[in-house]
C-alpha cells in the first residue's frame, strides 16, 4: 500500500506543470526577491562599513594622549637611570657644539627658564627612536630636571601643543614624576621635574 501511494504521488506531480504565464510570474517574484536580498546584504555591508570607521576615529582619536603617555614614560626612565653626561657645560651656548648631529641647533625655550636652574651638561639619547639631547639641570634645592629636545615630527610624536599658538604644555604624570610636553620653534619639549 505504501509503494502505491507514493507511485501515485509522484505520478500525480510528474503531472503537473506550470503556464508560461505562471513561470513568467515566478521568475519575476524570485528576481524580485534576490534584488531585496541583495539590498539587504549591502545595507548591512554599508552598517559594517561605518562601524569600522566610526571605530577607527575613535582609536585615532586617542592616538595623541597615548603617543604624549608612551613618550613621558620614555623620558621618565631615561631621566631616572641618571647615565653619565658626555659634555658638561653651564650654558647652551657651552654646549650646542656637541649636538650638530641632531640636524638642528638646540633652542632656548619660553618655557624651560633654565636661568631658574643650572644647567649641569648633556648627552644624546632618543625619544621614539629619534636623536635627541637629554639636558641635565639642578634648581636650587639640588633636585635634578631633565629638559629632552627633539626635532619635532606629528607623524611619529603625534598632535603636541604648540606655544606659538598659545598652546599650554601637556602635563603628564609617569613613575610619579611630573612631565611636561611642548612644541617650540620646530622643537618637542619634554620636562621631567622631581
Amino acid at each position: 500500500m505504501k509503494s502505491t501511494l507514493r507511485q501515485a504521488v509522484v505520478e500525480h506531480l510528474g503531472e503537473q506543470s506550470l503556464s508560461d504565464a505562471q513561470f513568467a510570474r515566478l521568475e519575476k517574484l524570485q528576481q524580485t526577491h534576490e534584488r531585496r536580498r541583495g539590498k539587504t546584504v549591502l545595507g548591512y555591508a554599508l552598517t559594517a562599513v561605518v562601524a569600522f570607521i566610526v571605530a577607527t576615529i575613535a582609536t585615532l582619536s586617542l592616538i595623541p594622549q597615548d603617543r604624549a603617555a608612551t613618550i613621558a614614560a620614555e623620558v621618565v626612565a631615561n631621566h631616572l637611570k641618571r647615565e653619565p653626561l658626555e659634555i658638561k657645560g653651564t650654558a647652551l651656548a657651552d654646549i650646542r657644539g656637541h649636538f650638530q648631529g641632531l640636524g638642528f641647533a638646540l633652542v632656548e625655550s619660553t618655557l624651560a627658564d633654565i636661568s631658574a636652574t643650572t644647567l649641569v651638561g648633556g648627552r644624546y639619547c632618543s625619544v621614539r627612536g629619534v636623536a635627541a639631547a637629554q639636558l641635565r639641570l639642578k634648581d636650587a634645592e639640588q633636585r635634578f630636571e631633565t629638559l629632552y629636545q627633539v626635532r619635532y615630527d606629528a607623524d611619529r610624536f603625534g598632535v603636541m601643543p604648540m606655544i606659538e599658538n598659545g598652546d599650554k604644555p601637556l602635563h603628564l604624570m609617569a613613575q610619579g614624576l611630573d612631565v611636561d610636553l611642548w612644541v617650540e620653534k620646530g622643537v618637542l619639549f619634554a620636562r621631567i621635574k622631581e
